[in-house]
């Protein structure tokens, strides 16, 4: 199986909320489970910080 990573988009909020709104992903970190308003929120930060000089955030998605 080969997997490709790339840059966060906007509309990956979605793919984002499927998994961070689940409280079995997160039972185990400080955030979440996520609202989509908190997925939103968390997408638009990434992509702010990729806008960042010195750039000190890397968030990328994966692609099977």
């Amino acid at each position: 199986m080969r997997v490709k990573l790339r840059e966060l988009k906007n509309e990956d909020w979605l793919a984002v909320h499927a998994y961070a709104s689940q409280e079995i992903v997160c039972q185990y970190q400080a955030w979440g489970p996520n609202t989509e308003v908190e997925s939103k929120q968390y997408v638009e930060e990434v992509l702010r910080d990729a806008q960042e000089e010195p750039r000190v955030r890397y968030v990328y998605a994966v692609i099977l």
